[in-house]
This record gives C-alpha cells, structure tokens and sequence, in this order.
C-alpha cells in the first residue's frame, strides 16, 4: 500500500495505545500504557437480527457506533484523552461484511458469517470447481457464510443493490475506512472472502473476472500490523481519538486471539468460548479433500494457520444451564461445574454429542443434532453436566488429530476464553489430548492481540517486542494425574466407538426425512 506510515522513532509523548474488539454480539475497547499495562475498558452489546429464514445480519452503522462508544467509554475510563492514543487496532469478526456506496455507507443491512441464505450458491460453487480447486486458491471449500456466495445470492436477490456497490467491506475493513477514508484489509479477513490466494496474498484476478467481481471494489490487502492512515476530523470527533492518531490493521477475532494467547510453532491455541476455534500454524498453504480443515494466511507473510471449529462448547454448557434452571432457577455457571465434580470420570456410562449447532471439524456435518447416551435411571444433574464437559473435550481432541493428519505440529496446547476459567473443565481436556495444556490469566486474548499488532504498526521493532511481550498473556500449567489421563485415554475411545453409531443413527434419520 503506497503513503503507508513509517515507526514512531525518538521519545514518545503519546503514553498508550486503543484496541477494539467488535465480535458478534459485543464490541470492546480497551486502553494500554506502552508498559502492557491495561488502564480503561468499555463493552457494550448488540443483536443480530433474523428478519427471514436463514438471514443473519447486522446494521452496519451500529458496528461504527459501538466502536465509537466503546472508544470514548476506554478513554474515559483510563483517564486519558485523544492526543494521548498513538495508535489503535482491530480484532473483528470473521466473514461479516456489507456493501457500501463511495462514501462507506451501507447500502443494506451487513451479512453476518451466520447467515445461511447462500447455501445453493456454495454448492453451486463447489460443484463447478471442485473442493481440490478451491482448497488449493483459497484454503477452503465452498460455505454459505463466504463472501462470494453472498455476493452471487445478491445478484439473483438484490441486483441493484449490489450493482450499486461501491466498496465490499468486512468489519475490519469499514471500520478503517470511517476511521481514515481508506480501506485496508489484512491477509486473514481478505482470505474470508473465496476469492483471496492465500499461496500469493493477493486477490485472484481470474475468480474476480470469472465472478464478475471489480478489483476497484475491494479493499487494499496489506500484512496484519501495518499502519495505513491517521483518525481524520470527523471520525475523531465521534471516536474520542486524535488526529495524530494511526489506524493499524489487525486481523480476524479468532487469529487475533491466538496471537494474543501465544500461538507459535508447536503450540496450538483453543478459545473456550460459545464456540471453539483451535488454531495451529503451518510452514505452508495446506487442505486436504479428507479432511477438510480451512486453512488461512496468518498475520505476516510465509506462515498459515489451520482453524478447526467445534459450533458448541461453552454454547453447550449454557444450553445446559439453561435448560436446568426451571429446577434451579439461580443456576450459576460455578454452580454448573460443581455439580459436574460430584460425578466420577466417564459419568457412569453417560455420554453427550455436542451437536447444538451442527457438527463442524472434521465432521461436516452441519445438520447433525446433539444427544446424550447411556441414561439410566440413576442418572442424575450430576452426570449431564460432566457429560456435556467431556463431550466438548473429545471433540477438541478430535479437531487436533485431524490437524496433525493435515501436517501441523501440536506439542502444547494453550486455552483462553470464559470456559478456560473452570478448573475442572481444564483438567479434564488436559486429560483427554494427552499433551501439555497451559491456561491462559487472561480469558480474553483478543484485544491483547489487536493491541499487540498495533503497536507493530508503529513502534520500532525492538521496542515493539518489548510491548507485544508484555501484553500477551501469561499462562498457568494444567496438571493431570496420569491413572486419570490413562482413565480418559479408555474413555475416549470408548466416545469414539459411541459417535460412529450415533452418526448411523443420525444417517438413518436424515434416510426417513428424504423418503
């Protein structure tokens, strides 16, 4: 990217640095000292709307003002002012975007990586080109929640609203642009789209002509933590920042996390959150028809990173609580993970499939449903709340096994996100993947990450590391008895034996719908 800004060198007179994290419910913003120390942080929360079947999608405007708010609410609460910011970056949500008009505006409500109204498109897609052809350009088959399906479904559904577009922005990209006037992206959120090389980090001409794509719509793609422009007048003005301040590219949530977390070779990284994303780098673009794990560039040149995502871990454990709490109508998540305590390992027999959502990696199996096994009379609360524990724990080994299957080096594994904060929780995944399993301090690695990459964007290298080291996040040890680790060893087994029925069962019941 040409005018790009060069490192802060000399003494500096700005003493912190902003983070924003706009995830799909929520967006934060937090304020550091140039020492890692945090000063202020503000949240605020908002809806994904479902006006039709399938649809899952966000006002783009509330993106820009909870960013806003979050900003001045971080800067209030550190005590700071604008002129205090020397730069600010991003942690946002993957595949989310919305078309806008020459002024980054939207021109409709932005679709969220929730919808689904693409799906005939996605397959459509596949079927042209084949899963090889695509796992090779873009690290990933065909989904409903990409970009270019999207764009394809707006075509048959919305043709003149897409014709009118302007610019095709994802989170990271509109915010940049109402922050600067100019659209950035970085190589994990551009390779969102089916249409980004993730071999080159370039966007593919032939798919964009073939598409009938203009490159002119696109956003500029430069590496996580470059800095692309200063906050002008007007978006200081509703942010709280300065004008002196510069805007730096950060990356989609779930890498932004790992970084924060200390994703590294050899070390993989999961968020115990709603959902599950576990992260591990390659030395190279990878995807395997068999085993068909995405695959992204990672936040600089000459690395990748796979992703495996299980839909319902924490969402499971919520589902749980919920779905107890006309019993116990104060059910807390502690209380939750006392309860699981008082059942032995392997829950007398009771297993649970935590498919709330579908079944994501290596499964595909979107439509799959959940369900629990080997209830008898003399289970009780106790069991299922084990149970929906150690299901999710199968699953996070499950993903790994498969990781390695596509090449990826796992030595350790470090957890972060809200789950990570139970105890018994971290054992028992710790017993499960049989590998060093560290817990991250800091449950949510995601605006650490971001602050991290913006302090790439503008301080020397060597002062730069200096801060990237004293943000990321510290990590705990998890110690696991070995009679317990060989004790679920048996058990996982045994899950996996359990999850080859069940998918017949679920087989035969897809079987009986289509006739």
């Amino acid at each position: 990217m040409p005018d790009t800004l060069t490192p802060w060198e000399g003494e500096l007179a700005v003493q912190t640095i902003a983070a924003v994290d706009l995830g799909t419910t929520s967006c934060r913003a937090e304020v550091f000292s140039l020492d890692g120390e945090p000063l202020g942080r503000h949240s605020v929360e908002y809806s994904v709307d479902t006006p039709v079947p399938g649809a899952a999608e966000q006002d783009a405007e509330t993106w820009w003002q909870a960013a806003c708010e979050c900003l001045r609410g971080a800067l209030q609460r550190a005590g700071a002012e604008g002129k205090d910011v020397l730069a600010v970056g991003f942690s946002c949500q993957g595949h989310s975007w919305v078309p806008t008009d020459a002024g980054f505006r939207p021109l409709r409500p932005a679709f969220t990586w929730l919808d689904q109204r693409a799906a005939r498109q996605a397959q459509s897609l596949l079927d042209e080109a084949g899963a090889e052809c695509w796992g090779a350009l873009a690290g990933k088959t065909p989904g409903p929640w990409h970009m270019l399906p999207q764009i394809l479904w707006m075509r048959e559904h919305e043709h003149d609203v897409i014709n009118r577009a302007q610019h095709l922005l994802f989170v990271q990209d509109f915010l940049i642009a109402r922050l600067t006037g100019r659209p950035a992206t970085d190589y994990t959120t551009a390779a969102a789209t089916l249409f980004f090389d993730i071999t080159s980090n370039a966007w593919d001409g032939a798919t964009l002509d073939r598409y009938r794509i203009a490159m002119r719509s696109l956003p500029e793609v430069v590496a996580s933590g470059t800095a692309v422009g200063t906050v002008t007048h007007d978006a200081a003005a509703a942010t709280g920042l300065s004008t002196e301040t510069v805007v730096v590219t950060g990356a989609q949530d779930q890498k932004c996390a790992a970084f924060g977390a200390g994703l590294a070779p050899g070390i993989a990284t999961a968020s115990l959150g709603t959902a599950t994303a576990i992260e591990a780098l390659m030395d190279r673009p990878a995807f395997d028809v068999n085993v068909p794990i995405p695959c992204f560039p990672y936040l600089q040149a000459d690395t990748w990173v796979l992703e495996a995502a299980i839909t319902t871990t924490g969402g499971a454990v919520n589902w749980l609580r919920d779905a107890l709490r006309p019993v116990n109508p104060q059910l807390s998540h502690n209380e939750l993970a006392d309860l699981a305590a008082q059942s032995p390992a392997g829950c007398d027999g009771v297993l649970f499939f935590p498919y709330l959502a579908g079944a994501g990696i290596p499964h595909m199996r979107f439509d799959a449903s959940a369900g629990f096994a080997g209830i008898t009379l003399a289970t009780r609360a106790p069991h299922l709340a084990r149970a929906v524990l150690e299901g999710c724990a199968y699953e996070i080994a499950t993903a790994l096994q498969a990781m390695r299957t596509v090449g990826t080096r796992v030595e350790k594994l470090y957890l972060f996100g809200g789950g990570a904060r139970s105890e018994l929780w971290a054992r028992i995944i710790a017993a499960v993947v049989v590998m060093p399993l560290y817990v991250c301090r800091e449950a949510e690695t995601a605006l650490r990450g971001a602050a991290m990459l913006a302090a790439a964007g503008v301080l020397p290298a060597d002062r730069a590391a200096t801060l990237q080291d004293a943000l990321r996040s510290p990590v705990e040890r998890v110690t696991v008895d070995g009679d317990v680790s060989a004790r679920y060893q048996s058990l996982f087994e045994r899950y996996r034996r359990a999850r080859e029925r069940y998918w017949q069962f679920q087989d035969s019941l897809t079987q009986e719908d289509e006739s």
